[in-house]
């Protein structure tokens, strides 16, 4: 099934305070004026804070001084990025709070949890939930509040900030423990979305849920896929599976119950990888360790001549001579096309797996 209108709604982590995202199929209001329906921004807290927490990543990581990234940075930037376009822009085919479209007969809709990268927000992926929802997914995108994110804002009107390592002190546990914290947050929003009072909980399928994730969330991903799993399938993007530093002499792998032949996933895999990151020596043999580890065996894609930006949606956002210009996106390749390519072999995979009732016990 297709739709033309993708239903945008934002619940809470109860535990946490986070925000989740969710996206649906769904009609037009009828309440309401057809004409001008209630629309989503492109960035839930809108631009100048989206791009404050990248500032402020730059600020922690630089050690550049707190009180002249708050008095003096921020205040110059604000109006800039206020007036930016990118400020007003709507998301596609999204409507906030519309009413959910009942599926077909006999039929509910697959549920996917989706975890973000290093540094991103939950913002950076409205696109592809908005293409898997026309297609008859909910998708529920979380903005963790494990320290990972750039800026996270919770429901008591606090933050949580980006929470840098200190290398040359380095606990290997300390992305470990985010993947946990992340895990548990990728549950709470499939826990949510299938609460007792909320609108989407009769139309989701329980039989049917994926998790997914991007680098980091990847890596989340697969954590959570890995062991006992609530999740039909996993679809991990990209992920970082091994921290190496020689400088600081850390070799970690990512998450631990990945790397494990006990625990790691017996659901069907899907990995879309970089070609940027298949050339990193040591993040390509974690990464085919724990390929080689997964049953069923895994379905594998690497992307010819991609980096590890063409699967963010922040090539929208720029003029493509930017993106290029600062690697972002691999220059030999059309950054649209295979950004379509990428979100194609999302859908298919998913297609395929809701349909199937393969796990290895």
């Amino acid at each position: 099934m297709t739709t033309d209108v993708v239903g945008v709604t934002d619940l809470r982590n109860p535990e946490s305070g986070s925000c989740i995202r969710v996206y649906y199929p769904a009609t037009k209001p009828v309440t309401r004026e057809v004409t001008n329906p209630p629309t989503v921004k492109l960035f839930r807290n809108r631009l100048p804070y989206f791009a404050s927490g990248y500032v402020w990543v730059f600020v922690h990581v630089f050690n550049v001084p707190n009180l002249f990234f708050r008095y003096v940075i921020y205040p110059l930037l604000y109006p800039l990025l206020y007036l930016n376009p990118l400020n007003h822009v709507n998301l596609p085919y999204a409507i906030s709070d519309a009413p959910v479209l009942a599926p077909k007969k006999n039929t509910k809709y697959p549920l996917i949890a989706w975890s973000h990268g290093l540094t991103g927000t939950g913002d950076e992926h409205g696109l592809l939930a908005i293409s898997m929802a026309k297609r008859g997914y909910v998708v529920a995108l979380p903005h963790h509040s494990d320290g990972s994110s750039a800026y996270t804002d919770l429901e008591d009107g606090t933050d949580v900030p980006y929470e840098k390592p200190i290398f040359s002190n380095y606990d290997p546990k300390f992305r470990q423990n985010q993947v946990v914290k992340r895990v548990s947050e990728l549950n709470a929003a499939v826990d949510q979305v299938l609460r007792k009072n909320s609108p989407l909980n009769k139309f989701v399928d329980t039989s049917n849920l994926f998790c997914g994730g991007f680098s980091f969330g990847g890596a989340t991903a697969g954590a959570a896929a890995s062991g006992k799993s609530r999740f039909k399938a996993a679809i991990l993007i990209d992920g970082w599976y091994h921290i190496h530093f020689p400088k600081y002499d850390i070799d970690v792998n990512l998450p631990l119950e990945l790397h494990s032949a006990a625990t790691a996933p017996r659901i069907p895999t899907l990995f879309i990888g970089s070609e940027e990151f298949s050339k990193q020596e040591m993040l390509q043999k974690a990464t085919t360790r724990v390929q080689k580890l997964c049953k069923p065996k895994a379905e594998v894609h690497v992307l010819a001549g991609t980096k590890h930006g063409n699967f963010m949606e922040a090539m929208y956002w720029l003029p493509s001579y930017v993106t290029g210009r600062i690697g972002m996106v691999g220059k030999e390749v059309d950054p649209f096309k295979t950004y379509y390519t990428y979100a194609s072999k999302v859908l298919e995979f998913c297609e395929r797996q809701r349909n199937s009732n393969i796990r290895i016990s």
